[in-house]
Parts: C-alpha cells; structure tokens; sequence
C-alpha cells in the first residue's frame, strides 16, 4: 500500500505513479492512525517549511506497524526535503521499524501565492517527474537500503520549535469572504483535515488547518485569502496531471 497526502496534487500524482509501476494501491494519511501489516509500505508526502504536514505526523504516531517490512517514503518539494526524512525515521524507530528507503522529488511548490502575485510556476520541473518515479520504483523493486536523506536541517529545526510552528500557522492563516463565496463546497470536500464546514450556505475554516492549501488554490471565486491576502485565479495551482474533483474523490478512496 502507498499512502498520501496531498493537497494540490503533486504527491497524489507521484504516488498514483508509484502505485501502478509496483502493482501496489494507493490510500489517504488517516491522522487517526490505522494497521500496517503489509510487506511493502510506501509514504509520499509534500514538504512543508522542511518538515513533515501534521496529519502525516499524526498518522505515523498513531499507527500500529507489523513488526517486519520494507518502508520507503517520498518527500515533494519545491526546493529543500529538509528534515522530513530524517522525522520520518525518528517516527518509525519510535514504532520498531525504520526508514529503509528516502527520496526527494522536485515539484512545484504551492505555497508562493501566500507571499506574492502574477506567479510564474516552475511547471518545467514536471517534466522529469516519470522518470524520477521510475527510478524510485525501481529502486523499491530491489529493495534498496538508502537513508542519505534522512538528515537534520536548520529550516526543519527552527519550524519543529513552538515559534516557527506559530509562524507557519500565520503564514498560512485561511479565511473567507463570505461575500464573495457561494457556497458551492468544493472546499469542503477537498480539505484533507475535515477542518472546512458550509453555516448558512458559506464556507467556514476551522482550528485544524493542515495548510495544504488547497481551497486557496481551487475556490473558483477566490473567496479563500491567506492573511488576508487575495489570490488571482492566474495564481492558482493543481497538478495538471489531476483535476479537482479526482482530489476530491481520493480523500477518502482506496484505488
């Protein structure tokens, strides 16, 4: 099984790849934890401010794991994996088990409209994402040992302290216009953390955003804002390789 997070689809994307080329299915991160029992368990997930999103940390926390197996992971990014890897092996140890394969694969990164406007996205790094899943399949076939990425970073380290964790919650503060939304719940839907309702016909953010960002990049009215701020539909993201509702429908199904 591989499981994902995702919220604009990158990792989705990679871990669909990933899936077909090993014969494997593919399942959403459930924060609450779930039973690992399968030989071959793979994790691909985006890098935030180099560190894991909450709802995978979560979900490795509070999983229970066979005791034997081989576990690979794949970390999105727009630049740095920063110390992501390095958590997820802490994370697995604490559980008996360790990281016995980490990548970093270049995507694009969907965090840039919370800083600035009239983006020019790095789509081009898209086009060497097959043959890097390729090689990373491959890699899992042989069962490859290699935890070189599994190291510390000043970015993961200052973003795992209680300042940078409430930084990021401020960088990345979500609200609504309720002027502008109408109410259609293609955010609710997508929200990987339950964490976005509909009162009285408009969307409303709860307290346990996973800042994946998703309904600031897929609002077709752009009603969502990060601090504020109001993103151009020309800013908005997906992976192209998914459509908005395939995201939806893979929150909650198994493939």
């Amino acid at each position: 099984m591989i499981y994902y997070f995702s919220g604009t689809g990158n990792s989705w994307h990679v871990a669909r790849l990933l899936a077909k080329a090993l014969g494997e299915r593919t399942a959403p991160v459930d924060p609450a934890g779930t039973e690992l029992t399968e030989a071959l368990t793979g994790l691909v997930f985006p890098v935030y401010f180099g560190e894991i999103p909450r709802p995978v940390r979560s979900f490795l926390e509070r999983s229970r794991f066979a005791p034997e197996g081989y576990f690979f992971s794949v970390g999105t990014c727009g630049s740095t994996i920063g110390s992501s890897l390095q958590t997820v092996d802490a994370l697995l140890r604490a559980k008996g088990r360790q990281l016995d394969y980490g990548a970093r694969l270049a995507m694009v990164a969907n965090s840039t409209p919370a800083a600035r406007s009239h983006i020019h996205y790095a789509v081009e790094k898209l086009d060497g994402e097959a043959a890097a899943v390729k090689a990373i399949a491959t890699a899992v076939w042989d069962r490859v040992e290699d935890r070189s990425l599994c190291r510390s970073s000043l970015m993961g380290s200052l973003f795992r302290t209680a300042p940078g964790q409430a930084f990021q919650r401020w960088f990345f503060k979500l609200s609504v216009l309720p002027e502008r939304c109408t109410g259609c719940g293609l955010c609710v839907g997508l929200c990987p953390a339950a964490n976005i309702s509909l009162a009285s016909g408009k969307a409303v953010h709860g307290q346990n955003c996973a800042e994946c960002l998703a309904c600031l990049h897929a609002c077709p009215v752009q009603a969502v804002t990060v601090r504020g701020r109001e993103i151009l539909p020309e800013d908005q993201y997906h992976h192209p390789g998914v459509t908005w509702d395939e995201l939806k429908k893979a929150r909650t199904l198994q493939e």
